[in-house]
């Protein structure tokens, strides 16, 4: 059986209609350093777009369980309302 192997690097990068936004890299990922990638990275990453698209967009994220921290969705409920997309610990 074909198991997924667990890297000591990440890689952050997002999609906003044809372009790619940042690429990240991430050492060892758990909950403290996803949330200072929310909080610190991310704007930094978003401060080109403008303001309209910033306040439109949704935030999709997949299944890693270091997304579905209690700490990162309260921060995505915050940062991003309703408009994130994602497991949150309660759904697990």
């Amino acid at each position: 059986m074909d198991r997924q192997r667990p890297w000591s690097i990440n890689v952050w990068a997002g999609i906003l209609n044809d372009k790619i936004i940042g690429l990240h890299f991430i050492d060892r990922l758990n909950s403290r350093k996803y949330a200072q990638i929310l909080t610190e990275v991310l704007p930094l990453l978003l401060e080109n777009l403008p303001l309209n698209v910033r306040q439109l967009m949704w935030y999709q994220q997949d299944e890693c369980s270091v997304h579905s921290a209690r700490i990162i969705t309260e921060l995505l409920n915050r940062k991003f309302e309703d408009r994130w997309i994602g497991q949150s610990e309660n759904n697990r």
